[in-house]
């Protein structure tokens, strides 16, 4: 069933939304969709569907307690925190969804209470989600989740939290581990060649995300602070992510982080960045020795990229 099919039976006035809120058969086959887990993993056109309808009923503020108190959006959050829709158009809706939520008090309590932002970011680091996360809708996604913490400055820190621990992550190996433990049968240069595909959409993804959600200094200056552009800086030291890749990737977001910091505080930032170079070029340890290995090359190659995508 697609939301075409479905969206003339929407309500179309307040009476009728009342009327779907309090005693409308479509609302209990909502909540008896959102319950089962199984039958929205089996059929993500069907959970796409009952996504579209719920941002289209919460479109007025007022219909926010009501649905809330309905039970749906408490089932919506636990079926999200178990599965995310593996389709761009439903991780836009569901942003938009808390974008929406935020024009009510009671919509606000319901996203800091269940942490529904949680399992979308988590997305940004699933290979499953790769193929549909365009920069459209990461795009969308940084841009709508920069509005919800407007609303709700107290999430900002644990979002921004969660993202760091997404590039230590990635910095750490962990998920190239995880890759090559879960493709060990395939042959070594194919396991490099996944990995390296998976671990640099996960960069792209981040990038893409912060260029739109780091729009203001408080949030620029939040990340910073918390060392997310020291994690970020040091997986261009990794020799799993292309330098090519990182550059062409890394050049955008640092564009893009220095207007959103704005001129007055540039220099301040900059001075950040000048010291957290120096101590990578510490890490490096260059001697006659280090000259020598092929490795050391590759690592003396990606800081001369990284100095020349700062200066």
């Amino acid at each position: 069933m697609s939301f075409k099919l479905i969206s003339h039976l929407l309500p179309q006035n307040d009476t009728e939304i009342d009327e779907f809120i309090t005693n409308s058969p479509m609302k209990k086959q909502i909540n008896e969709i959102l319950l089962n887990h199984e039958l929205c993993e089996k059929n993500p056109n069907l959970f796409t569907t009952v996504i579209e309808i719920l941002y289209q009923i919460i479109a007025q503020p007022l219909y926010i307690p009501l649905t809330i108190s309905a039970g749906i959006f408490k089932n919506l959050s636990s079926l999200i925190h178990k599965i995310v829709p593996n389709s761009s158009n439903s991780l836009i809706t569901l942003s938009r969804i808390l974008n929406r939520l935020t024009s009510h008090e009671q919509g606000q309590i319901f996203i800091k209470a269940s942490k529904i932002y949680q399992p979308i970011l988590s997305c940004l680091v699933d290979y499953k989600y790769l193929p549909i996360l365009s920069k459209r809708t990461l795009t969308e996604l940084g841009l709508n989740f920069e509005f919800v913490v407007q609303y709700l400055p107290e999430i900002l820190e644990p979002m921004i939290n969660m993202i760091i621990e997404m590039i230590k992550y990635i910095y750490q190996g962990i998920y190239s581990n995880t890759i090559r433990e879960q493709n060990k049968e395939k042959p070594k240069e194919e396991v490099d060649s996944i990995v390296e595909t998976y671990i640099g959409g996960y960069i792209e993804n981040i990038s893409q995300f912060l260029e739109r959600f780091l729009v203001s200094y408080n949030h620029t200056n939040m990340f910073i602070q918390k060392r997310g552009l020291v994690f970020f800086l040091n997986i261009l030291l990794s020799d799993e992510v292309p330098t090519n890749f990182f550059l062409s990737t890394g050049t955008e977001f640092f564009n893009r982080l220095f207007q959103n910091i704005g001129s007055q505080k540039i220099s301040e930032v900059s001075q950040v960045l000048v010291n957290q170079t120096l101590e990578q070029l510490k890490k490096l340890n260059i001697d006659s020795e280090f000259l020598l290995k092929t490795d050391s090359k590759n690592q003396l190659s990606r800081f001369t990229s990284l100095v020349q995508l700062l200066f």
